[in-house]
């Protein structure tokens, strides 16, 4: 990021951006990182094309959120259950793809507490783990939560909703969907 418009008083600043800042919005994480400057100069820096990207180019909206470089290591993934307590479902393990993208892997855990359909360990395997990114909230360095609204048939809702298991059913816009709540855990 590049202070102070006019070139007398420009100073360069560079920050990383780590995971635990993903989703944090622009100007909040430069207020947070660089205390000389007010938010309301730093949003007026960013409209002024005075903040750029890794790539170098010009990020022009406050509202831009932040993204890490990618999500790292193996997590311990726990769905909540409908009954409100935290059931293990597997490992989860990102990493970086040949084409840059993140990976995720999901292995299962070997005793589950309750039935875990195929079509979730499905979406914790991705080629392309954006879209699972986009679910997650982090709490804290070693905590993230998430939410999956699953798109699923009226056959197998009526199966899994029939038993104590993963899926909330909730009604958002009007249209009944199943919920998967889950949080990942490190212990690093």
């Amino acid at each position: 990021m590049t202070q102070g418009i006019d070139s007398q008083s420009a100073q360069r600043i560079e920050l990383t951006v780590d995971e635990k800042d993903a989703g944090v919005r622009l100007d909040k994480l430069l207020a947070q990182r660089v205390e000389a400057l007010s938010r309301a100069r730093i949003q007026a820096l960013i409209r002024a094309g005075s903040v750029a990207g890794p790539d170098g180019a010009t990020i022009g909206d406050g509202s831009y959120r932040v993204k890490p470089g990618e999500l790292k290591g193996t997590w311990r993934l726990s769905g909540i259950s409908t009954s409100d307590h935290a059931t293990p479902i597997g490992e989860l393990t990102f990493s970086r793809g040949a084409d840059a993208k993140t990976v995720a892997r999901c292995e299962a855990t070997s005793k589950p507490e309750v039935t875990i359909p195929s079509l979730v360990l499905d979406h914790f395997n991705a080629s392309d783990a954006a879209g699972l990114e986009r679910e997650l909230r982090r709490v804290d360095a070693r905590t993230i939560v998430g939410r999956w609204a699953a798109d699923i048939s009226p056959l197998y809702a009526r199966f899994i909703s029939a038993s104590p298991g993963l899926f909330h059913r909730e009604t958002e816009r009007g249209k009944r969907r199943h919920i998967l709540r889950y949080t990942l855990s490190s212990g690093s």
